[in-house]
């Protein structure tokens, strides 16, 4: 993989899983018991597909990729799940 699609790759796969991440620690805290099932469900796809992923690259784009997306999955997570309060 070129470095800007390995880059692409992890920000999307890590930004994802910390929406989930986000999204899950929401719904535990509002007690909503099917989303808080349901995304964790999906936390441990995601984290099985990034494990995989993580192993058969290293590289600065892919460490770039995966700490850019945590960051700014960790901020979309907040936005979608304000409305929860």
């Amino acid at each position: 993989m070129n470095g800007l699609r390995l880059f692409a790759t992890f920000a999307l796969l890590q930004c994802g899983y910390f929406v989930l991440l986000v999204v899950n620690i929401r719904a535990v805290a509002h007690a909503q018991y099917v989303a808080a099932i349901v995304t964790d469900g999906l936390i441990c796809l995601c984290g099985w597909t990034l494990l995989k992923k993580i192993v058969a690259a290293d590289s600065i784009s892919a460490r770039l990729g995966y700490i850019t997306g945590g960051m700014a999955g960790s901020a979309l997570g907040i936005w979608v799940t304000r409305v929860w309060g």
